[in-house]
C-alpha cells in the first residue's frame, strides 16, 4: 500500500508539460472587420495520439497586445487532416482603443500553450516536449476612412508536410493579401514567448549534416527548398509572413512549420510549367500544366494550384481544375490554367501562382508522400497609350492620343503622366518594361491628364524652347485602391503602365535663341557675363507677315531660377530696317556679383509694333567647392534650355595667374580632386559643352562658371573605439559580499555601503587606421538609458582609457557610449566620432529585515527598521498588522524606523507577533520592479 501510495504522489507531481505535449505548427491571421475591430483565427495543427489527447485544448488564452486582460477564444471546428494530425481553428474579435499609438510599431497579438509535441529533431535536442509553442501576429490599424482596412495575408498551404530521407523536400505558405499589398518571407528561429527563441534550436541540415544535406530560401516566394533530409524524425522551421505597402512594414505573420521526414523508399512527383511572365491586362493566359510519377508502379498524382488570382472575390478570376488519378511519365496528368485578364488585375507586385503536384505513397501506416512545387509568378501590365500624335506653334507644342484607352473606365486607373526628354533617342523599350526610369525622361505634368474629347487625350506643353528637338512619351497611371464602406476612399502602391511610342518633334525656330550665358569674369562688384543669342530662322518666322522693323532687347535675374527679371531689359538693341540685318548680337553685363551668385537671362523679340515672343530662361553654370581631408568635392548646378552633355573641369595653376589647366572631362556635374594638401588653396572653372540638336544652332555650345576655390582640412571624423575593447564595470558586477550568497543568514553577512560602488569604464586607445588621428575621448552617459546622454568625461589624452563615474548616490544604472576625437580643430574642436556600441551597467537592490526588536527605551534595538545596509532602493509599502487583521503602522520610507507604538492611537503596542508585509521598489533596469516580503515581528518590552 505504501508503494501504491509513493506511486501516486508520483504521478500526482509529475510536470504539466508532460500531459500537454501536443502543439505540432500554426499560425494567427486576422481581418479587419470595423474601424478598430478584428476578427483573429488562430490554426494549429496538433498530436491526437498517446497521451496527446489528454491536452486537446476547446479554447486558449490571447495576449491582444494593447494591455487589455488577457481572453480566451474558442474552437469553432476541428477536424483530422492526416493520420496522428488535427487542424484546429479558433476565432474571436477584439476592439482596440485607436489606431497604433506609436507610428510604425504594431500591436502584437501572441498565444502561448503548453507545450510541443515531442522528439522534434531540431529543437532542444529531440526533447521537445517541455518547450512552450507560440504564435504572433503584428496588427497595424489606420484611419480607415483615408487609408482603409487592413488585413493579414492569407495562407494558403497548411503548415504541416511530408518528406522522405534523401529525396528532395518543399513547401511554400503561399502568401496572398487581399488588399493588394506586396508580400515577402524571412525564415526564422521557431519561438516560445515573445521575443525568445526555443532552446537549443539547430537548421534542419544540422542534423546529420553533410554535402548532400542543404537548403535553400526564396525570400520572394516563400519557397523553402531542402535537397535532402538524411534523417527520418519531425523537424520545425518558421517563417515570417511580411507584407508591405507603399514600401511601409505593414506587419508579420510567425508561421510554425512542422515537416515529418519518413524513411521510405519513393520520389517526388515531375512538375512541368511555363516560367515567370508578363502580360498586357486583357490578354488571355492559356497554358498547360504536367504532372507524372517517376516511381513503378505509377502511383496517384494530386495536382493543384492556388494564389491569389484563383480567388472568387477578385474581378474575372483564373480557373484551373485540381485533378487527381495514376500518372505515368507516358500519361502525364494534364490542366488547363486559365486567366482572361483585366485592368483590375494591374498591380505593383506579380500574382503568385503555386502550382503543386503531390502522390499518395504509403508504405504500410505510414504517409510518406511527396511534393513537388512551382512558383509561376505573373505580372499584369497596363497597355500603352497608342497614337501619340503633335503639332508645333510657336512657344507650343500640342499632344493628342486615342480615346477610349482600353483601361480607362478600371478603377485603379487614375490618368496619364506626361514625359520629355531633350533630343531623340528612339528608344525602343522591352515587351515587359513599365515606366520610363532610366531613360532621361522627365515628367512635365503636375497631375494627370484625365478626360477626352473628340476621340483624343490633349495635353499642351508650353514650355519648349523656339529651336530645340525633344522626344514625348505617354504613361497610363495605376495604383490598387483602398475600400471603406463599399467605397474607394484612397489608394496605395501606384505603378506605371507601358510606354506610348516616342513622338519626336523640332520646335519652330521663328524666336532668338540664346547659345551663351559665359561668366567672363569673377568678382563680388566687378563680374562679367557674356551672352549671345542667334536670330530667328526667316522661314517659319514669316518674314512677310511679321514686317520690319526688328528689335531685340535682353532681360537679367540674379538667380538661377529667374524669379527676379526687371521690368527694364538690360540691353535694347537697335532697330534693323531688314531682316538680313538683325544677325546674331551679343551683350556683356558687367559690375556682378559672379563670386557669389548665378544670373539668369531672356531675350524678347520684337517686328514692327508687336512682340513675337520671348525665349526661354538661360543661367550662368554656379560652380560650389565643399572641401575635406585631402579633398575638394566640386558640383555645379545649371538651368539652361539645351541640353549639355560634358563638362571640363579647369585648375588655376599657379594660383592667381588667371591661367587655367583641364583636370579631366565628366558627364554628370560632379568632380572630386584628391590627394590635395590641406591648408592650401585651390582654385576652378567648369566649361560645359552642350547642344540643342538642332541643324540650325552651332553643334557645341561652350559656357564658363564662375572662379570658385577651397582649402582642403581634415574634417572626417576617426572611427569610434573599438567596440570589442570597451567594457562598462558595475561594482555590483565584482561585489565581494554576502548579499546574493543562498547560504547567508537573516540580517547576516558583510554587505557592501552603495557609498564605495560606482562604475569603471575603460576602453583601447584605437590603433584603426581611420582614427590614426586620434587625440582624446569622450563619455556619455544617459541615466536607466533613457536616450538622454550628456558628456561625463573627457580623457586628458591616448593613454586616458578608464573612467571611474558615480552617476548621482542612489544610482548606478544607466548606458554609456564613447566617442574618438581627433587633434584637428573644427567649428572650435575635433572632429568627432560616431558613437561607440551602447554599454550597460545596473545598480543591485539589497534589502533586509529583522523579525525582532525590543521598543524598551533601553537605547539599544528600540526601533524596527532594516537590519543591514540597505540600498537601490526608492521607497517601500511597509504594514504592519495584529493578530486581528487591524492595521498598527505603516509608511512608504525604506529605513522605516518603527517604534512600536499604535499609529492609530499613539499607544506602545504590548508584547507579541504581529505580521508585515512589505513591497519593496527596487531601483535597477534588469531586477524585478517590486520585490514583495511578508513575516513575523516579535515586538519584546522585557528587560531580559
Amino acid at each position: 500500500m505504501k508503494k501504491q501510495f509513493s506511486l501516486l504522489l508520483l504521478i500526482i507531481a509529475l510536470p504539466l508539460s508532460l500531459w500537454a505535449t501536443h502543439n505540432r505548427s500554426g499560425e494567427m491571421t486576422y481581418r479587419q472587420i470595423g474601424q478598430n475591430t478584428i476578427e483573429l483565427t488562430i490554426t494549429t495543427y496538433t498530436k491526437t495520439s498517446g497521451q496527446s489527447i489528454q491536452a486537446d485544448r476547446d479554447r486558449l488564452t490571447v495576449n491582444w497586445g494593447d494591455g487589455s486582460p488577457e481572453e480566451e477564444i474558442l474552437r469553432t471546428s476541428f477536424v483530422s487532416i492526416f493520420n496522428d494530425i488535427q487542424e484546429n481553428v479558433y476565432i474571436g474579435r477584439h476592439s482596440y482603443p485607436g489606431a497604433n499609438p506609436i507610428p510604425g510599431q504594431p500591436y502584437v497579438i501572441s498565444m502561448q500553450d503548453p507545450n510541443r509535441n515531442d522528439n522534434i529533431l531540431n529543437i532542444n535536442g529531440g526533447a521537445s516536449v517541455n518547450v512552450q509553442f507560440y504564435l504572433q501576429t503584428e496588427v497595424f490599424l489606420f484611419n480607415p476612412s483615408f487609408f482603409g482596412y487592413n488585413s493579414s495575408p492569407i495562407l494558403l498551404e497548411k503548415p504541416v508536410d511530408f518528406g522522405v530521407v534523401g529525396q528532395v523536400f518543399q513547401h511554400t505558405p503561399n502568401g496572398f493579401d487581399p488588399d493588394g499589398d506586396s508580400i515577402a518571407y524571412e525564415l526564422i528561429t521557431p519561438m516560445q514567448d515573445r521575443g525568445v527563441a526555443v532552446p537549443g534550436y539547430q537548421l534542419v541540415t544540422d542534423i546529420s549534416p553533410g554535402a548532400n544535406n542543404q537548403f535553400s530560401f526564396d525570400v520572394t516566394t516563400g519557397l523553402f527548398t531542402w535537397n535532402a533530409p538524411q534523417q527520418a524524425g519531425e523537424y520545425n522551421i518558421a517563417i515570417l509572413v511580411k507584407s508591405y505597402r507603399n514600401g511601409q512594414y505593414l506587419g508579420g505573420i510567425v508561421r510554425d512549420i512542422q515537416i515529418k521526414i519518413e524513411s521510405a523508399v519513393n520520389r517526388p512527383p515531375e512538375l512541368e510549367v511555363i516560367a515567370d511572365i508578363c502580360v498586357e491586362a486583357g490578354s488571355l493566359i492559356e497554358f498547360d500544366v504536367k504532372a507524372w510519377d517517376i516511381d513503378l508502379p505509377p502511383q496517384t498524382v494530386t495536382l493543384t494550384a492556388t494564389g491569389g488570382a484563383l480567388s472568387p472575390s477578385i474581378v474575372s478570376p483564373a480557373t484551373f481544375t485540381n485533378v487527381s488519378g495514376t500518372a505515368p511519365a507516358a500519361f502525364p496528368l494534364t490542366s488547363t490554367f486559365r486567366w482572361q485578364t483585366a485592368c483590375e488585375h494591374i498591380q505593383q507586385q506579380p500574382w503568385q501562382i503555386v502550382f503543386k503536384a503531390k502522390d499518395d505513397y504509403m508504405q504500410g501506416s505510414t504517409n510518406a508522400s511527396l511534393a513537388t512545387f512551382k512558383v509561376v509568378q505573373i505580372r499584369i501590365i497596363a497597355p500603352p497609350p497608342q497614337n501619340l500624335q503633335a503639332t508645333v506653334t510657336t512657344n507650343q507644342a500640342a499632344l493628342t492620343w486615342d480615346a477610349p484607352y482600353i483601361c480607362e473606365n478600371s478603377v485603379n486607373f487614375f490618368g496619364f503622366t506626361v514625359w520629355r526628354k531633350t533630343g531623340c533617342d528612339n528608344f525602343v523599350p522591352d515587351s515587359c518594361q513599365i515606366s520610363l526610369g532610366g531613360q532621361g525622361y522627365t515628367q512635365i505634368n503636375s497631375g494627370f491628364v484625365t478626360g477626352a474629347a473628340g476621340g483624343s487625350y490633349t495635353y499642351i506643353d508650353n514650355t519648349i524652347q523656339s529651336g530645340t528637338s525633344y522626344s514625348y512619351r505617354i504613361l497610363g497611371e495605376f495604383a490598387t485602391p483602398i475600400y471603406y464602406n463599399g467605397v474607394v476612399t484612397n489608394y496605395h502602391s501606384p505603378v506605371s503602365g507601358k510606354t506610348s511610342d516616342e513622338i519626336c518633334i523640332e520646335t519652330r525656330e521663328d524666336l532668338p535663341t540664346i547659345i551663351n550665358v559665359d561668366v567672363e569674369s569673377t568678382s563680388p562688384t566687378a563680374g562679367e557675363i557674356f551672352v549671345r543669342w542667334t536670330k530667328p530662322i526667316a522661314e517659319e518666322l514669316d518674314t512677310l507677315f511679321n514686317v520690319p522693323p526688328y528689335r531685340y532687347e535682353l532681360y537679367q535675374s540674379d538667380d538661377m531660377a529667374g524669379n527676379n527679371f526687371g521690368t527694364t531689359p538690360i540691353y535694347s538693341s537697335p532697330s534693323y530696317s531688314a531682316f538680313y540685318l538683325a544677325n546674331d548680337t551679343f551683350f556683356t553685363a558687367t559690375g556682378l556679383n559672379t563670386l557669389d551668385k548665378p544670373y539668369s537671362y531672356h531675350v524678347m523679340f520684337f517686328a514692327g509694333t508687336d512682340t513675337i515672343g520671348t525665349t526661354k530662361n538661360a543661367s550662368s553654370i554656379y560652380l560650389e567647392v565643399a572641401s575635406t581631408n585631402q579633398q575638394n568635392n566640386l558640383s555645379w548646378t545649371e538651368m539652361v534650355p539645351w541640353q549639355n552633355t560634358a563638362y571640363v573641369v579647369y585648375q588655376e595653376s599657379p594660383l592667381g595667374s588667371n591661367t587655367y589647366i583641364a583636370l579631366d572631362t565628366v558627364t554628370v556635374p560632379a568632380y572630386r580632386h584628391t590627394g590635395l594638401t590641406n591648408g592650401e588653396e585651390y582654385c576652378y572653372r567648369v566649361m560645359s559643352i552642350g547642344s540643342y540638336n538642332t541643324n540650325t544652332t552651332p553643334d557645341s555650345l561652350f559656357n564658363k562658371s564662375q572662379k570658385a576655390c577651397g582649402v582642403p582640412l581634415d574634417t572626417i571624423a576617426p572611427c569610434p573605439p573599438d567596440p570589442s575593447a570597451i567594457v562598462a564595470i558595475s561594482s555590483c558586477n565584482k561585489l565581494q559580499d554576502d548579499s546574493n550568497n543562498p547560504d547567508r543568514q537573516p540580517c547576516q553577512g558583510n554587505i557592501t555601503n552603495p557609498d564605495f560602488l560606482y562604475n569603471e569604464i575603460t576602453w583601447s586607445n584605437n590603433p584603426d587606421p581611420c582614427a590614426s588621428d586620434v587625440a582624446k575621448f569622450k563619455v556619455y552617459f544617459a541615466p536607466y538609458c533613457d536616450g538622454n546622454y550628456t558628456l561625463v568625461y573627457e580623457s586628458q589624452g591616448l593613454t586616458d582609457t578608464s573612467f571611474q563615474h558615480v552617476p548621482s548616490p542612489t544610482n548606478l544604472a544607466g548606458c554609456y557610449y564613447i566617442t574618438s576625437v581627433d587633434s584637428v580643430e573644427v567649428n572650435g574642436g575635433g572632429n568627432e566620432s560616431d558613437p561607440s556600441n551602447v554599454i550597460l551597467t545596473d545598480n543591485c537592490p539589497f534589502y533586509d529585515l529583522p523579525n525582532t526588536f525590543t521598543p524598551n527605551g533601553d537605547g539599544s534595538n528600540d526601533f524596527f527598521k532594516p537590519c543591514l545596509i540597505y540600498r537601490y532602493v526608492r521607497s517601500v509599502e511597509f504594514q504592519v498588522t495584529n493578530r486581528w487583521g487591524q492595521v498598527v503602522f505603516e509608511t512608504n520610507d525604506p529605513a522605516i524606523n518603527w517604534d512600536g507604538k499604535d499609529q492609530n492611537t499613539g499607544q506602545d503596542l504590548p508584547e507579541g507577533v504581529y505580521f508585515y508585509t512589505c513591497n519593496v521598489e527596487q531601483n535597477c533596469m534588469s531586477c524585478e520592479a517590486i520585490k514583495p516580503f511578508k513575516g513575523y515581528i516579535h515586538i519584546i518590552r522585557s528587560a531580559n
